[in-house]
């Protein structure tokens, strides 16, 4: 009596130490009392799973199989063994095994969730799904069946099913991570990012510390747009393990798309301290540089990882992107064929290849770039367009006009699209109708096109404009009766809507139909007068050598030092028209330059200064911005210097325009060679001054 209450004892001392995890202690007793052990059976079952959780496989089967020895027909020997072997990779013995104990015991839900776990590692889905039904169908609450089946079904993309399944783990089980964790992953595969954060955020409320839970709550909140609150799960990751690269780049994601560039800047440096042949964290790095307008270290940061990399191809689409930005065409080209040549059917790449062969005048092999676009997707709108600039470019209006109308539904590059169920189709009728015209781009296309505001008039609609308000001075001088807004009147209810630049297409403008006026704008006279007494008696030159410093002007401007040669004729005044970037370089010339201050179009009404003194000058001469448009606009004697392959309006090789009967176009004849443009400028305009008897 007293040696089987011993006896017992170390069975349970036994059983103790295996539930603690104890193994090795569990074994070293064992070994102890082998003598009274090898002939128990729960012991060897015990010692066999501690031997199995040590991975001393002959050990364990040997455990194991005296066990059976003993007792044969104990089902859950059989179910141990087999998770023993499953763990260690022995797979079809162990499928065997849980047979044999679901064979003894029918009713077994252990048995069957293990049989099922079996059968899934060998892609079995099917089958796996089967066992776990029948182990929930012995008791429809039993968490491990509930876990697997779960996992099954969302491995078989039946995510509905699997949602179901780990909800219901959960309820029996709401404190458990695994439960929760499962719950989670199947959450977040449906793109449930909210319920699935608020499973894993449970499962952190009962492992505060455990890192893989911050990692997914980080992610999720990252793909949910809620980058600050992603960050501070990175860096609570890395306040523990400062290492973790992954966890640095996706970081270093959530400050970028969050603004905070020069923080992602810093974290994306720390990634490559870390790991410097990361070719990821070069490449976000680069894309950080260049929204910094850091465009050396951009390209830097690509070409390293390019070096580090040589397929790592979406550093040769950014590098490509770049190097198109900052007008090496050629460069650019080469790098968007290597990206392509893994990306057949990027459309973007292959847009932006088509720009850059437009840039170099290569129309024939741009055309049929973007037509591969079109061809692999014919509604992309991004295709399209680019195609209609191309196809506008060479004045085959009918069709680019046609395609230009995809730029409202991408924002080319500032769209207020008008409401479709109110947008005017340039059939209906629009006598004694209301039409709201909607201004899109920027300055110069507003005054361009707002041309086309009499011809809604001559059809008898009763128009307004919304347009920003520092234009409507100048253009309440269009001779017809418009209504000027900045905003939407929400008082008004009107018939059709338009934005301003459908409107060439909907009159299906061709080169002989562009509304010509030689001026369709006009200064105030108030103004005239007032400035006309700033000026000498000289021959007037307006002039402006820059526009805006973003990417649509790269090429388009020059340095004002290209005027010294027309200071230097006799009789000759020039004007500065300009304000904003470049209005520096005035202070780094060696001729005369009259500016006009700060009252020169410093109040709330742009450009109504610049018009009348416009109306005042014999000449403006300009680079292809505002100045041009307006000029044209008030039909002044009018030179535009263009680069080669100019923005589409200016078509190619003419010296006139269709738009302003008053401007005279002088192109590039190489691309960058401004010189040779100013050289004939200065021989024409010597020959204009001769013949008006001003050269002395």
């Amino acid at each position: 009596m007293e040696n089987d209450v011993l006896f017992a004892s170390k069975v349970a001392n036994l059983r103790r130490l295996y539930q603690e995890g104890s193994y090795s202690d569990l074994l070293k007793m064992a070994v102890r009392d082998r003598e009274v052990i090898s002939n128990d059976v729960e012991a060897l079952n015990l010692t066999g799973l501690a031997h199995g959780a040590l991975g001393q496989l002959d050990n364990a089967i040997t455990a194991f199989q005296r066990a059976i020895e003993l007792e044969p027909n104990r089902y859950d020997l059989f179910n141990n063994f087999g998770t023993v072997l499953i763990d260690n990779g022995n797979v079809l013995h162990a499928e065997k095994l849980f047979k044999r104990a679901i064979s003894i015991r029918r009713d077994y839900p252990e048995g069957w969730t293990n049989l099922g776990n079996s059968l899934k590692k060998q892609s079995q889905l099917g089958n796996a799904i089967a066992a776990y039904k029948f182990a929930l169908s012995v008791d429809s609450k039993f968490v491990p069946a509930l876990i697997n089946i779960g996992l099954a079904f969302a491995e078989d993309q039946q995510f509905e099913f699997a949602e179901n399944a780990l909800a219901s783990a959960v309820e029996q089980k709401p404190n458990d991570p695994r439960c929760l964790n499962n719950l989670g992953m199947v959450l977040l595969k449906q793109d449930k990012l909210d319920e699935s954060a608020q499973a894993f955020e449970k499962a952190l409320e009962i492992n505060p510390n455990d890192t893989e839970i911050q990692l997914q709550l980080g992610n999720i909140y990252f793909r949910s747009g809620k980058r600050q609150v992603a960050a501070k799960f990175f860096e609570k990751i890395l306040s523990k393990e400062p290492d973790r690269l992954d966890v640095l780049i996706t970081l270093g994601m959530a400050h970028q798309l969050s603004g905070d560039l020069d923080m992602a800047a810093e974290t994306y440096q720390a990634a490559i301290a870390i790991n410097p042949s990361d070719p990821l964290a070069y490449n976000n790095l680069g894309t950080v540089f260049q929204k910094l307008g850091d465009f050396e270290s951009a390209r830097r940061a690509f070409e390293t990882a390019i070096e580090v990399d040589t397929e790592y191809l979406d550093a040769f689409f950014n590098l490509g992107l770049l190097l198109k930005k900052t007008g090496y065409f050629e460069a650019a080209i080469t790098c968007l064929k290597k990206f392509i040549s893994g990306n057949p059917e990027h459309i973007e790449a292959l847009c932006t290849l088509g720009n850059c062969l437009r840039e170099l005048g290569d129309f024939t092999a741009a055309g049929l770039i973007l037509d591969q676009a079109l061809a692999l997707d014919n509604h992309s709108a991004e295709a399209k367009c680019n195609k209609a600039l191309l196809l506008l470019t060479q004045g085959d209006f009918e069709k680019g006009l046609f395609l230009y109308e995809s730029r409202k539904t991408i924002g080319f590059p500032v769209v207020s699209p008008a409401d479709p169920k109110r947008a005017w189709d340039g059939q209906a009728s629009l006598n004694g109708k209301m039409i709201l015209v909607i201004e899109e781009q920027g300055l110069g296309d507003i005054i361009q096109f707002a041309r086309y505001i009499s011809l809604l008039e001559i059809a008898g609609a009763n128009i307004t404009f919304q347009v920003q308000k520092k234009l409507h001075k100048l253009l309440g001088s269009l001779k017809c009766n418009v209504r000027l807004v900045h905003e939407r009147p929400l008082n008004l209810d009107y018939d059709f809507e338009i934005a301003l630049l459908s409107l060439p297409f909907l009159f299906n403008t061709t080169l002989k139909s562009i509304p010509q006026q030689l001026e369709y704008l006009y200064a105030c006279p108030k103004k005239i007068a007032f400035w006309n007494k700033k000026f000498s008696k000289k021959f007037k030159i307006g002039i402006c050598w820059q526009g805006s410093k973003s990417e649509i002007d790269y090429g388009r401007s020059f340095p004002l030092y290209y005027f010294e040669d027309l200071a230097s004729l006799p009789n000759v005044e020039l004007i500065n028209l300009h304000k904003g970037a470049g209005e520096k370089q005035l202070a780094g010339i060696s001729f005369k330059v009259t500016s006009l201050g700060d009252e020169f179009d410093g109040g709330s009404d742009a450009l109504v200064d610049t018009a009348a003194v416009m109306s005042i000058c014999d000449l403006i001469i300009t680079s292809d911005t505002v100045i041009a448009h307006l000029a044209g606009a008030l039909g002044r004697h009018t030179w535009v210097l263009l680069k080669s392959v100019p923005d589409w309006r200016w078509m190619l090789e003419t010296n006139k325009t269709y738009w302003y009967p008053s401007v005279v176009l002088y192109r590039q004849r190489e691309r960058g060679d401004w010189h040779s443009v100013f050289a004939k400028i200065k021989t024409d305009l010597s020959n204009y001054l001769e013949m008006r008897g001003l050269l002395e």
